[in-house]
């Protein structure tokens, strides 16, 4: 799975933007503006780009959206507390996506430079 310089991965592309909409959305610097203008800057901004997301369903067409993608899984609320979580399904389902993200880390690495070093698709390593 060699990525291809220039060539434009739909789910990454999408996925990116979500979260640099989100963040942008959760991490508000203005003061004095009502729940109803934060709705509306809410429905054009991420609640937009998710629904596209959900709408188009995009493949990851390279290795780095589909790691993109898992990390955000891994990453979500959802999975925050699964350490703590006596919900034996939620443990499964979090580890069962961190070891396929692995495989496919390590595979693009391997495809790139011979070896079989595991990388993040953000230049880090999750921790179990």
């Amino acid at each position: 799975m060699k990525i291809v310089l220039g060539e434009i991965d739909p789910l990454h592309a999408l996925l990116q933007r979500y979260q640099a909409e989100r963040k942008t959305f959760d991490d508000p610097e203005t003061t004095g503006i009502t729940d109803q203008e934060w709705d509306g800057i809410a429905r054009v901004t991420w609640w937009r780009t998710l629904n596209k997301i959900i709408q188009s369903e995009p493949w990851a067409t390279t290795a780095a959206g589909a790691l993109f993608a898992l990390d955000h899984v891994l990453e979500s609320d959802e999975f925050a507390e699964r350490a703590e979580s006596s919900d034996l399904q939620l443990q499964l389902l979090w580890l069962l996506v961190k070891h396929a993200r692995d495989y496919i880390a390590s595979m693009e690495m391997r495809d790139s430079s011979g070896a079989g070093t595991r990388l993040s698709s953000r230049g880090h390593s999750l921790t179990e």
